[in-house]
């Protein structure tokens, strides 16, 4: 729902607003964030072909870099801990890996 006091930044009239969320790509119930365009150049309204092709497109690479983003940051933190784990064990220690899980 538009609220101009709270959506529309000051000075600026909308003509023309398209709004689009961003969603989990596995879990689409998950809100990310939103998109929200406001006020094409040539003062015109938002097609239903910029609204579906551009703009769900352009949610899609964001929740994707969002979700790459969060992702990079866990392998990070893991392989961190990691590290430090290994600092502690003898020069002389066998380490094994359990490959079945």
């Amino acid at each position: 729902r538009f609220a101009a006091d709270m959506d529309q930044p000051p000075g600026v009239h909308a003509k023309a607003m398209a709004i689009v969320p961003f969603t989990a790509t596995k879990d689409e119930h998950q809100l990310l964030g939103i998109i929200q365009v406001c006020n094409k150049l040539d003062n015109s309204s938002f097609s239903s072909l910029e609204f579906e092709v551009l703009f769900r497109t352009i949610s899609r690479i964001v929740s994707t870099a969002i979700e790459n983003s969060s992702s990079y940051a866990t392998m990070y933190n893991e392989a961190q801990a990691h590290s430090k784990a290994l600092k502690y064990l003898p020069e002389t220690s066998v380490l094994t890996l359990d490959t079945m899980g």
